[in-house]
């Protein structure tokens, strides 16, 4: 994942990126390595019961919200799941898969 200040640079002046928040809560992330978990293509919003499409969102494997920023979100027992943008993101090379053990004749 990128750095704090790479992320930044994507974001308006609300914090935003095509829409999509960048939340203090995501910071302790930043600058970390972690496995693409899934693609969000779509969401309900909670408040109005809508159907929102999303593009280019992702969900990264072990990362939910810590409640550490916020304090309307002391002790949150949800783990809610922040959406990444890919322009978040940093692909890095996968590890050198390890060879086959050939069975001896």
């Amino acid at each position: 994942m990128r750095s704090v200040s790479e992320i930044e640079a994507t974001l308006n002046r609300r914090n935003r990126n095509r829409g999509m928040y960048f939340d203090a809560e995501m910071t302790p992330f930043c600058g970390q390595t972690f496995r693409v978990k899934g693609e969000v293509k779509k969401i309900i919003d909670e408040r109005t019961g809508e159907m929102i499409a999303l593009k280019d969102s992702w969900l990264l494997d072990g990362v939910h919200c810590l409640a550490r920023y916020s304090d309307r979100r002391i002790a949150c027992p949800r783990a809610i799941l922040p959406y990444w943008r890919t322009c978040w993101l940093q692909r890095i090379e996968a590890p050198a898969s390890v060879s086959p053990r050939i069975a001896p004749e």
